[in-house]
């Protein structure tokens, strides 16, 4: 199946009141086991995204993970974005669009305003001219991922709203209590500036660091106006877990295959806490 494009998952997500499950990925057992969830064998046929995070890129290389996640794309029975995740280097975007990735996200939000806008707004540009959709960061998430402290900086609707005209995002990364890794509040998010954010964007919202948030906080974030969510952490405790848990003997394939189990198990939970079950 051709790689799927973002911005009309995006569009039918916010219009249905669903999200799209973005699965942060940076290995094969990883990858196989999240195409395992969101495929019909799997019993959720899905659509999802499949992105390289920086985490993911030093591990296994860039070229290496794109490869992977192209031909896993490729391959899938179910519509599956392939994107750049958390990336502020516009070589690597660049590497990205020749590597046939089907999404980007220009990650500038350490920067001050002005020149966060500035590379945003150029990374768009690129990447439309490409027939790509573009995410932005207005507020840095931060969290164990991305090696920055997490805190309890929040995205403002009235610069949020500034951020995307300047630079023509068409989804946007917020910060209402989630970081990487877990959120710091426990996994309650500030659904009320959720909402607030949602009401002054024209773009769809993302939110990162979901694998601390409860289902019940997840759906409500999702009925406020996010209509993608990333996840990442939560699938590699599973899959480092299963594989503790293991005795590899002399062939560390089983205990792999048990990751991988482990893996899916937890991404079809996701895809279900996402509503984003049967839109495949």
């Amino acid at each position: 199946m051709p790689l799927a494009p973002l911005r009309p998952l995006l569009g039918r997500a916010r219009a249905e009141g669903w999200a799209l499950p973005a699965f942060n990925v940076a290995n094969l057992e990883v990858c196989a086991a999240v195409l395992d969830a969101a495929e019909p064998g799997g019993g959720s046929r899905a659509p999802i995204v499949l992105q390289a995070n920086p985490g993911a890129i030093r591990h296994a290389g860039f070229a290496r993970l794109a490869a992977l996640l192209v031909a896993a794309a490729r391959d899938a029975a179910v519509p599956v974005v392939v994107m750049l995740d958390h990336c502020a280097d516009p070589a690597l975007h660049e590497a990205a669009i020749a590597a046939g990735f089907s999404a980007l996200m220009a990650d500038g939000s350490r920067l001050p305003f002005d020149e966060n806008v500035t590379f945003t707004r150029r990374i768009a540009e690129r990447g439309h001219r490409a027939g790509l959709a573009v995410e932005g960061e207005l507020t840095a998430i931060g969290g164990r991922e991305e090696g920055v402290a997490a805190s309890d900086e929040r995205t403002d609707p009235d610069t949020a709203a500034r951020f995307v005209e300047a630079t023509g995002v068409d989804a946007l990364a917020v910060a209402v209590g989630n970081a990487h890794g877990d959120a710091p509040s426990g996994g309650r998010l500030d659904l009320e500036l959720l909402a607030r954010i949602a009401a002054a964007v024209p773009v769809p919202l993302v939110l990162h660091g979901t694998s601390g948030v409860p289902e019940n906080q997840l759906r409500a974030a999702i009925a406020a106006g996010v209509a993608k969510c990333n996840v990442s952490s939560v699938l590699y405790r599973a899959f480092a877990s299963a594989i503790a848990a293991g005795d590899a003997g002399t062939d560390p394939r089983p205990l792999l295959r048990g990751g991988r189990a482990a893996v899916a198990d937890v991404a079809a939970e996701v895809i279900g806490w996402c509503g984003a079950r049967g839109r495949g």
